[in-house]
């Protein structure tokens, strides 16, 4: 009967960190969202390029530069262009 009773008081024990292990993570995942929260946004975001993915992961708007000129190509589910508005070089009219 003894071994019971320390078996259920060692239980108790390793409950009782266990609560306050939870207790601790949570108010510590609290603390950084808050933190993260309150930390000042950016006003500008900055990337080589952007794509916009659709449920399947599959590229269906990309934004990006082409022989450092800037494009737009939007992509079927196949990823198959299917319209692109993108900025070309001007060339001088010839005899100019």
């Amino acid at each position: 009967m003894s071994e019971l009773l320390e078996r259920v008081e060692r239980l108790e024990r390793q409950n009782e960190r266990l609560k306050r292990l939870v207790a601790a993570a949570f108010v510590g995942i609290v603390g950084l969202l808050v933190c993260a929260a309150s930390a000042p946004q950016p006003e500008t975001v900055r990337v080589q390029g952007l794509e916009v993915v659709d449920e399947a992961g599959k590229a269906r708007i990309r934004l990006a530069l082409d022989h450092e000129m800037p494009s737009l190509t939007i992509l079927d589910a196949n990823g198959k262009p299917r319209a692109r508005l993108a900025q070309t070089r001007l060339r001088a009219a010839e005899g100019s």
